[in-house]
């Protein structure tokens, strides 16, 4: 992707100017919001994308299945919310990504591994194990970051719970 391949700051000005344009299929559109918000939330901080992820939402109202585009918003909101510290409002954002979502099986995937996360955050232990374990297993070759990413929380896990050899490993 775009944003991925170049400068984030350029990624941003280029894919804000898109988003800004408003024209194309509104998938795409709320695509490309979305991806913008991740961006500019990287280079400006936890907050600074909310006003393109409102322009996902906005694109996501015209297009062919609005549900699916809104809990992809909401799972990138959870994250910016999960990023700003504010574990109650990404819960409850991860949570409703997921009932409207839970069709799509990379959302899922995706949005527990917020919530695995939030649950480390807590001290949950045990509830984000769970989750860590759903994440990790069957995951498909696109989807094999969330699987590693499930591991560095299970050994974010084993360090706080004094396991360090099992945190290093």
């Amino acid at each position: 992707p775009l944003y991925t391949a170049m400068l984030a700051r350029d990624a941003a000005d280029i894919l804000e100017g898109v988003v800004l344009c408003g024209d194309g299929p509104p998938e795409i559109g709320a695509q490309v919001a979305r991806r913008a918000a991740i961006t500019v939330c990287e280079l400006r901080g936890s907050f600074a994308g909310l006003p393109l992820l409102d322009n996902a939402e906005s694109q996501a109202v015209r297009s062919s299945d609005p549900d699916a585009e809104r809990a992809r918003n909401g799972s990138i909101r959870s994250e910016m919310f999960l990023d700003a510290g504010d574990l109650e409002a990404a819960r409850k954002e991860a949570t409703l990504a997921l009932e409207i979502g839970a069709a799509d099986s990379y959302l899922v995937r995706q949005t527990r591994r917020t919530l695995a996360d939030i649950a480390v955050s807590r001290g949950r232990f045990a509830e984000s194990e769970a989750l860590c374990a759903q994440i990790i297993t069957g995951a498909s070759p696109e989807e094999l970051w969330m699987a590693l990413s499930a591991q560095i929380l299970r050994g974010r896990m084993a360090f706080e719970r004094g396991r360090v050899l099992e945190a290093q490993a």
